[in-house]
């Protein structure tokens, strides 16, 4: 009787490991797959801007929470710190309009 509780707990704990290491494979792939940028507004930095300045503006529009929206700016244009630039080109975490992508 205790041989088998021995290999049904085996059991249990190696579908654990298999659940929790498939689990962080899709976290990997999920996490290095690219946003689609031509589904998202780009939007031209002008002098003064912050991400943060950024983000309160825009943020506005689409109810998105501003720590969100910034790691969001900083992951999808490699932005490292707030080094930004007037005339940087940043794709933003806003959807376009369907009339604005038929136009391109």
């Amino acid at each position: 009787m205790n041989k088998r509780k021995t290999i049904k707990n085996e059991i249990i704990l190696y579908g654990l490991f298999i659940a929790i290491a498939l689990g962080c494979i899709w976290a990997v792939i999920h996490a290095l797959t690219p946003v689609d940028k031509s589904s998202y507004q780009t939007i031209t930095v002008e002098k003064g801007d912050t991400l943060w300045a950024i983000a309160k503006k825009q943020g506005k529009r689409e109810d998105t929470d501003i720590s969100s929206f910034v790691t969001w700016v900083e992951k999808n244009n490699r932005i490292e710190g707030d080094s930004i630039h007037s005339g940087d080109k940043l794709v933003i975490p806003i959807k376009k309009e369907v009339n604005e992508m038929a136009s391109q």
